[in-house]
């Protein structure tokens, strides 16, 4: 289960809004892979919003940090392409990063 961090800067809670309902949708497609098959319901999104003590910040920030398997990694700039192109059609005019980071994990429910 992928991890999406959403970072609000001083873009328009509109923006934020469109980016933040497609967000599971893209992350699901594009980080889909044989070893995880992902649907929207899969991806967990945390948000987090503009402290006055960050620095360097942009007006929106996507850091995705999912489980590391091959068939991901090996193409893994090209989905991050991808995620970028998507998110940059919703956020228009908007300043921002994707971040994908991989990771050996274990996840669980209870």
């Amino acid at each position: 289960m992928p991890l999406v961090t959403a970072n609000k800067g001083a873009t328009s809670t509109e923006v934020f809004d469109q980016v933040l309902a497609r967000l599971p949708q893209i992350v699901a497609e594009e980080l889909s892979c044989p070893e995880g098959v992902l649907t929207p319901k899969d991806i967990e999104v945390q948000v987090r919003f503009e402290n006055s003590r960050d620095i360097h910040n942009h007006r929106l920030g996507i850091i995705i940090e999912a489980n590391d398997y091959p068939n991901r990694r090996v193409n893994l700039d090209e989905r991050r392409r991808k995620i970028v192109e998507r998110v940059g059609v919703l956020a228009g005019d908007e300043q921002g990063y994707v971040w994908v980071r991989l990771s050996p994990g274990s996840y669980g429910e209870f």
